[in-house]
């Protein structure tokens, strides 16, 4: 099994990217931009361009990862669903200024608040990702639906039923620790063809640590074989949590090179 560089991307925080921009340019690896609000809501168009002038410089590609927390589209309440959307949408344009084409956002899916009541969750949501669909559409992005605490697929094959033109990402870590059963099952439920990314990070099986690739119990080369007899194959995205992290990780897929 080979994992092409074009391929394989690495998580990064906005503000841990800019604080050290040369030297993430500088490992010559693709990068999955994590945007919060607060970026949102003060980013420079300086800091914009820096991003994309270094990025273009080195032909490194990026995508971009949205904001998720207190994000609840599926909310009953019409000022918090306002708010996420206002925040999706944000990110969508942002992601266009930062020369993407794909952008992750979380289902917000939580099945101990929702399962029981699924259709309200889902109407009251598709009123925020249908116009998240058109400004998407409009702006040429494709738009990749995360599970976090999802404990199956249906949210989300939901959504993409609704949204053909959405894609799925397959976080194996999330799944691993709130998968009502093995990553194996969950992922045949999947419509094939529909994952267009998947999220790698290593844990205990009891909590999201987010260790380095390797250091924990997570089927992670079972999984990347998995995956990679897929028609279509998915983009890769490591996520390290610190920069000591990212060189381990980098070091660590080089095996799969």
């Amino acid at each position: 099994m080979i994992i092409s560089p074009q391929r394989l991307y690495f998580h990064m925080p906005i503000h841990r990217l800019l604080d050290g921009l040369g030297d993430y340019l500088s490992l010559n690896v693709n990068c999955e931009i994590c945007i919060n609000a607060d970026f949102l809501d003060n980013y420079k168009p300086r800091e914009i361009e820096r991003i994309n002038r270094g990025f273009n410089e080195r032909n490194i590609l990026k995508r971009i990862h949205g904001p998720f927390m207190d994000i609840c589209p599926g909310s009953p309440d019409k000022k918090v669903r306002g708010l996420s959307q206002e925040r999706i949408l944000s990110a969508i344009k942002l992601c266009s200024r930062l020369q993407c084409n794909d952008i992750v956002l979380h289902s917000h899916y939580d099945p101990v608040y929702h399962k029981r009541h699924f259709n309200d969750w889902f109407n009251f949501s598709k009123i925020v990702w249908d116009n998240v669909n058109a400004q998407a559409k409009k702006s040429n992005i494709t738009v990749y639906i995360e599970n976090s605490e999802d404990d199956t697929p249906e949210a989300i094959i939901a959504i993409l039923k609704e949204y053909p033109l959405f894609k799925a990402c397959f976080d194996l870590a999330h799944y691993t620790i709130f998968g009502a059963c093995g990553w194996r099952e969950i992922l045949r439920r999947y419509p094939k063809g529909s994952i267009g990314e998947v999220h790698l990070s290593d844990n205990d099986r009891k909590e999201d640590l987010h260790l380095v690739l390797g250091k924990g119990s997570v089927d992670i080369e079972p999984f990347l074989e998995e995956i990679d007899a897929y028609e279509e194959r998915p983009v890769i995205i490591v996520e390290p949590h610190s920069n000591e992290d990212l060189l381990m990780d980098i070091e660590y897929i080089k095996r799969f090179q």
